[in-house]
């Protein structure tokens, strides 16, 4: 995700991104946890904090997609409108 989703960002960076983040939450569906204890059950809390980075991590990959402002444009010389929000 560091990759693709950073600082100076290009749409087809950011497209690859969404595509590895929504890959791995497949993959995410045939995870399981074969430690039944209801405490100190590290699995789990593994488990379920993987969950909710894949989650984190397509919000972030979608909004930075939705906000151009902070794209960098190929073959454009970067001017300083393009490196700061535009209000």
């Amino acid at each position: 995700m560091t990759e693709n989703v950073n600082l100076f960002r290009e749409e087809a960076g950011l497209r690859r991104a969404l595509r590895d983040i929504r890959a791995a939450r497949e993959r995410y569906q045939d995870v399981g946890v074969e430690d039944p204890s209801r405490t100190f059950n590290t699995d789990l809390i593994h488990t379920i904090e993987t969950r909710n980075i894949i989650d984190n991590a397509e919000a972030i990959a979608l909004s930075a997609l939705t906000r151009e402002e902070f794209r960098r444009h190929t073959g454009a010389a970067n001017t300083s409108a393009e490196r700061t929000p535009s209000g």
